[in-house]
């Protein structure tokens, strides 16, 4: 099992800014204005800013306590620059999914949003389009329960399709049943043209990620709860209608959100935890794992292990030469870390925000390639006593070059 090696960057909670090259680690505290927020999902923008989703409660003016989607722009250095609300002062909570919620569509950017309350069980699935300012231009209804549904549904990843639809993925709650997987299908004006669901009624299983195949297709994966300690990871493939051609359960004691994306020659990489054991003793790492279409494994590979500390995965992306770059948390550090397209080790790289241990440590989200070869990551730290503001969710933003450095060089550094 062949490890990877990495090189802790310590970088000071602020902004680290380098005039050699487009390279920077930000937080956002001051924009924050004192209320916990993290950070879900990062896109970059035509002018090399970025527009950053995640969720929070809205500081100018809101009334409710409502936690809303909040989009920020930066410009090319993340400087936040610019702020949007979704219906702020409105009483129903916003949520916009996980890793990679946003995605583009020529010049506007699209994203499942799903709204809940104010009456229990209230719970609607709507797809959001925006632009690079964050406002937003259209949305369209998908999915709508009312409490006399008793149903709920969660939106968790967007992705565009060949066609310039959509589909969505995540979790529906049907009445008095344990909430299953569901794929959400759309044409490119967002009309639905088909909802499917997945898994059995004694047990509950949620769709974190999904990826077109070159066939029309989707894969999704998911973690399944109910079958005992085991196996919790599922992969599931269907057809272009959303029939399932398969399922495999996988992972031994992982437990993990699952991402899933399509590899340069066609096949499927999963990206989720893996624990051999439970208990105090069973630390998490992560695992890379090939599929063909057929279901079967081709290889799987581990890494970022250590005794006392587990690694849990974030995102991750197939580039187009068909290597592999992960988002990973380990050791209370935000680790990038890339990959050949057979899953072996190039290099790892660490970078700390605000250190505490104990807290919700530099927990990053999702990732990007950028524009110029580097990478583009988001995600979460909680600061300390001796911080700006102590204990308080804060967001962060870290762009790399193509080595994974924030200071040039550092791949040179042992």
């Amino acid at each position: 099992m062949k490890r990877a090696a990495f090189c802790v960057m310590v970088v000071l909670a602020g902004s680290l800014v380098l005039s050699a090259q487009n390279t920077f680690v930000v937080d956002f505290d001051s924009v924050q204005m004192g209320h916990n927020a993290p950070a879900y999902s990062v896109v970059e923008l035509n002018d090399g800013g970025f527009l950053v989703g995640g969720i929070q409660r809205w500081h100018n003016g809101d009334t409710t306590g409502r936690t809303h989607v909040i989009l920020r722009r930066t410009d090319a250095w993340g400087r936040v620059i610019g702020e949007r609300a979704l219906h702020y002062n409105v009483n129903r909570t916003y949520n916009n999914g996980l890793f990679g919620a946003m995605v583009r569509s020529d010049t506007v950017l699209v994203s499942g949003i799903t709204t809940y309350g104010p009456a229990p069980y209230e719970c609607t699935l709507y797809l959001y389009w925006f632009n690079e300012d964050g406002d937003t231009v259209a949305t369209k209804r998908l999915l709508s329960y009312s409490t006399a549904d008793s149903s709920f549904i969660q939106h968790w990843q967007t992705v565009r399709t060949m066609d310039g639809g959509y589909a969505l993925c995540g979790v529906f709650g049907p009445p008095n049943e344990n909430g299953q997987a569901i794929i959400v299908r759309t044409d490119v004006q967002g009309d639905t043209l088909w909802a499917r669901t997945y898994g059995y009624p004694n047990q509950e299983e949620n769709a974190y990620s999904i990826c077109e195949l070159a066939d029309g297709g989707f894969a999704i994966t998911a973690i399944e709860l109910g079958t005992g300690p085991q196996n919790k990871h599922t992969l599931i493939r269907v057809n272009s209608s959303g029939g399932q051609i398969w399922r495999r359960q996988f992972g031994l004691y992982g437990w993990d959100v699952p991402s899933v994306r399509m590899a340069a020659d066609g096949q499927i990489i999963t990206y989720t935890d893996y624990k051999e054991a439970l208990g105090s003793g069973g630390w998490q790492q992560i695992e890379l794992r090939k599929w063909d279409l057929n279901g079967d494994l081709i290889w799987s590979k581990k890494s970022h292990w250590s005794f006392n500390s587990s690694s849990e995965p974030g995102d991750f992306e197939v580039l187009p030469d068909g290597s592999i770059i992960c988002s990973i948390w380990h050791k209370g550090a935000c680790q990038l870390a890339k990959f050949t397209a057979d899953g072996d080790s190039i290099w790892s790289r660490g970078y700390v925000v605000y250190t505490w241990v104990g807290g919700s440590e530099n927990m990053p989200y999702d990732i990007d390639p950028t524009s110029d070869g580097g990478f583009v990551v988001c995600g979460e730290t909680e600061q300390g006593p001796n911080d700006p503001t102590p204990g308080l969710q804060t967001m962060f933003l870290i762009k790399t070059d193509s080595l994974g450095c924030v200071v040039p060089g550092c791949h040179l550094v042992g």
